[in-house]
């Protein structure tokens, strides 16, 4: 009698190979019935699936690292133009609004969302109260 392939292999053992294939969210398939758990899919059938899974979540975290990517571009351009607006600034305006030359860099890499917070804002007293 010529035993079939599926059932000389140990279950456990080929539900560890397939799961550590280096997609850690794959679908395990039972080699002894050739489906994952709750499907009747062979494995032939299942194998294109978990394939396109694969490409697909590869694919979305390309798109997500490209949107990502954009919106530190838009944020240093924002930073690079309010750097710009504020440099050509004569000193008195500069201190109209509350910080020196020297601080030009740090407030429009605050502004564009790059960098924290960091300096004290003091309250204003207003005369005679």
């Amino acid at each position: 009698m010529r035993q079939d392939f599926h059932s000389s292999i140990d279950p456990s053992w080929a539900r560890h190979a397939r799961a550590a294939n280096g997609f850690g969210d794959a679908i395990v398939v039972d080699a002894t019935h050739g489906s994952a758990p709750g499907q009747s899919v062979g494995c032939a059938a299942s194998r294109p699936l978990r394939w396109a899974d694969a490409v697909a979540n590869a694919l979305r975290i390309l798109a997500d690292a490209a949107r990502a990517r954009a919106a530190e571009r838009r944020q240093r351009r924002l930073a690079r133009e309010t750097f710009l607006v504020l440099n050509g600034l004569d000193g008195r305006a500069l201190r109209d609004l509350g910080f020196d030359r020297s601080e030009i860099a740090s407030v429009a890499y605050e502004l564009a969302g790059l960098a924290e917070p960091s300096r004290a804002r003091p309250k204003r007293c207003t005369r005679g109260r």
